[in-house]
């Protein structure tokens, strides 16, 4: 397995690498050592390819559904090479408990993933960095599987060393794969809102420096004797945090640049148990959303020392 880069606290990641103008979806990629294309090539036609690009996560790609399983290659051109902190899945229908439920089974059909033949076994996810499209050599980050919590959907990874135990090439990739064997997933079909490779800011909320609201915006009507009837959705929630006494400087200046560069428009994806591999936290403490239109404040009480005050809410 690969390994993931410890981090301290809390941690957000500003920018998805996939989203930008600069990024495209690479049609056909051949990760199986027999040469047979896996099933970026297909798509169910409510759910193109080019969606893996949006950034709005209800936009989804979906592998075409043809009643039998394939295993899934997402392959990206990010237009340049990049050095992502962050891999994080949206809205998948991957399922640590089906693929648990195919190997109790006795099915579960590894796949042998080149150039470095890699065997991915249904409970593995594994990540590739290539200099060219054709990732005749790449770099191998694999990954066990987890189930996401059913309300925040996001299953997140943080990058730091490769099978070998070789840091993440400096210089970074162009092109990166998403390898998924045909039994992670619960449907004949692989879905993802969508793939974030992005960068990652380290931050420490105070202790009692975290918050949460969560507000129904499900519709409703009030009859005369006091029944509702409603149309539920799902619960939007804000989270607020505090971090004090940051160096101006060195932290909490860099952090209002890259948080005004995000604005209250762009996507982002906050990590508030960033520190922890229980897979219970990492599934429920992985919000995606964005800074509130008010998101980012800053006081200041000492020289060279500023409080920061940072307020997201999900997108949907």
């Amino acid at each position: 397995m690969a390994s993931e880069k410890t981090i301290s606290s809390a941690a957000v990641s500003f920018e998805n690498f996939c989203t930008k103008t600069s990024a495209s979806v690479i049609s056909e990629t051949f990760p199986d050592n027999s040469n047979t294309t896996v099933s970026l090539s297909t798509e169910q036609s409510l759910y193109p390819r080019k969606n893996l690009i949006s950034p709005q996560r209800s936009k989804k790609w979906r592998s075409a559904d043809s009643g039998s399983r394939s295993h899934v290659a997402i392959a990206i051109d990010l237009g340049a090479s990049k050095v992502p902190g962050l891999l994080a899945l949206v809205d998948s229908n991957l399922s640590k408990s089906s693929a648990d439920n195919f190997v109790s089974a006795g099915v579960t059909e590894n796949l042998t993933v080149r150039p470095n033949s890699a065997s991915l076994s249904p409970t593995e996810i594994l990540l590739q960095g290539a200099v060219s499209s054709d990732f005749s050599t790449a770099q191998d980050f694999k990954y066990s599987l987890y189930d996401q919590d059913s309300l925040n959907g996001v299953i997140r990874y943080y990058l730091d060393t490769d099978e070998s135990g070789s840091a993440i090439n400096s210089s970074g990739y162009r092109y990166w794969r998403l390898v998924v064997n045909k039994h992670s997933f619960a449907d004949a079909y692989f879905q993802l809102g969508q793939l974030w490779l992005g960068q990652v800011t380290n931050i420490a909320p105070e202790i009692g420096g975290l918050s949460l609201k969560q507000a129904d915006a499900s519709p409703f009507s009030t009859a005369y004797n006091g029944a509702r009837f409603s149309d539920k959705i799902s619960p939007i929630r804000s989270i607020g945090i505090e971090i004090k006494h940051l160096p101006d400087s060195t932290e909490a200046i860099p952090l209002q640049n890259i948080a005004a560069s995000s604005g209250a428009t762009e996507e982002v994806i906050l990590d508030i148990s960033a520190w922890s591999s229980d897979v219970v936290r990492k599934a429920s403490d992985t919000y995606y959303g964005r800074l509130e239109s008010n998101g980012f404040q800053w006081s200041a009480q000492f020289q060279r020392r500023r409080t920061v005050k940072l307020s997201f809410v999900e997108a949907r």
